[in-house]
């Protein structure tokens, strides 16, 4: 599973860098009052006024200005821009350097992959797809990762295991090595960052990108930027904890359970859904349906799709039909996994997979006529979107069916 990165931290507060700009000159004149009243104006027109500004502070030599204008870059997608407004105030200051650390590291603005060159350490099975940002495509096998250095990423064919020196990009590699910096700095200008670098640069070890896989210093480092649990923290780290307890052999569920109780108590979706789970089958802690039911639901209001697919199984499975058919389609009125993962900040990975969950039990419903009437074409269709969304899930559901499980 790909883990997603930790968003420039504030010193105070988040804000737009829209909202930046105003406090900044919003005491030098009163043409800017525009800016602390946004919605008289058109966006366009905000951030062409915005980028007008910043382009006066950096002729006038500020030190922010590069910054400012990256963050404006950054916030609006236009990652190439951004990228050269950061690479000229890396050297001065620490938030242009974490915004290049994950930019390099996620492929964001930077050129692309070139041919990469790869040695395979067992017998081709055929050729993976390369996506953008250098990882395999998911594949359905699931098997264990073995020896050193092997990039499973969660993700990656392992019937074709590759080296993760051998696969990394070059910009991944940066990626880290900025991160590293920002963690080893005694400025103070950097201790605000240093959560959120500790979180990344474990991911990279967790993934194997730009470094090593290195599961110990993933844990120490997470370990750090969780912080005990500290609201202030990182709590994409504490999330992140709870997942990596549930993924090592032998797992550790209670440790599991405690880290996902601490990040969704500081307010992550993702937990807060994984945690449902953990509540209703009893891992890590003693079953609670009360609890787990409270869980998945506030979780699906919130939008989590991972439970709201498991909340369409878990009504279709106590023969609650036509709730679960008529949940199921509206779960999977929206299949644009990227557009969910953007709104909700919750991973690709368990979207795709509560997505396929909706669909397979909503292509059930109408194969049998169970809570709504019987078609067999929108049973087709359904059954090949699950397929589609997540073949693993497909299957093994399919499965389940055939056996007479559900």
């Amino acid at each position: 599973m790909k883990l997603t990165s930790e968003p420039l931290p504030q010193e105070s507060g988040s804000e737009t860098v829209l909202r930046t700009i105003s406090k900044i000159h919003s005491v030098e004149s009163e043409v800017l009052k525009w800016v602390t009243c946004p919605q008289s104006y058109s966006h366009a027109f905000l951030v062409a006024r915005a980028e007008e500004l910043v382009d006066k502070k950096i002729n006038a030599g500020e030190p922010l200005a590069h910054f400012l204008k990256g963050q404006l870059y950054f916030e609006e997608g236009w990652y190439k821009d951004a990228l050269l407004q950061f690479e000229q105030s890396k050297d001065t200051d620490f938030q242009s350097m974490y915004q290049l650390g994950v930019m390099y590291y996620d492929g964001l603005g930077t050129p692309p992959d070139p041919a990469v060159l790869r040695t395979e350490l067992g017998q081709d099975t055929g050729p993976c797809q390369i996506r953008r940002d250098g990882h395999p495509d998911e594949c359905i096998c699931d098997s264990e990762r073995s020896g050193q250095s092997l990039i499973k990423d969660r993700q990656a064919c392992p019937q074709k295991p590759y080296l993760a020196a051998e696969i990394s990009r070059p910009e991944e590699k940066k990626g880290v090595e900025y991160m590293k910096m920002i963690i080893s700095s005694d400025s103070p200008k950097a201790r605000h960052l240093k959560f959120a670098a500790a979180y990344n640069l474990g991911r990279a070890y967790w993934e194997g990108c730009g470094t090593e896989i290195l599961e110990k210093e993933s844990e120490r480092l997470w370990q750090i930027a969780a912080d005990h649990g500290n609201p202030k923290a990182s709590v994409k780290a504490q999330s992140a904890l709870g997942m990596l307890y549930s993924a090592t052999h032998p797992k550790d569920l209670k440790k599991a359970f405690f880290w996902h109780s601490e990040a969704c108590g500081n307010g992550s979706l993702e937990s807060q859904g994984i945690l449902g789970l953990m509540y209703l089958y009893g891992h890590g802690v003693r079953k609670n349906l009360k609890a787990a039911l409270e869980c998945l639901n506030q979780a699906s209001d919130r939008g989590n799709v991972y439970a709201k697919g498991h909340l369409v199984e878990y009504y279709y499975r106590r023969k609650f039909f036509t709730k679960a058919a008529e949940f199921a389609k509206r779960v999977t009125e929206n299949d644009n996994v990227e557009e969910i993962a953007k709104a909700t900040d919750c991973a690709p990975f368990y979207i795709a997979k509560g997505l396929a969950m909706a669909s397979f039990y909503l292509a059930r419903c109408f194969q049998l006529g169970l809570g709504t009437k019987p078609d067999e074409a929108l049973a087709k269709k359904y059954y090949s979107k699950a397929c589609s969304l997540d073949p693993a899930v497909a299957a093994d559901l399919e499965l389940t069916a055939n056996h007479g499980r559900i």
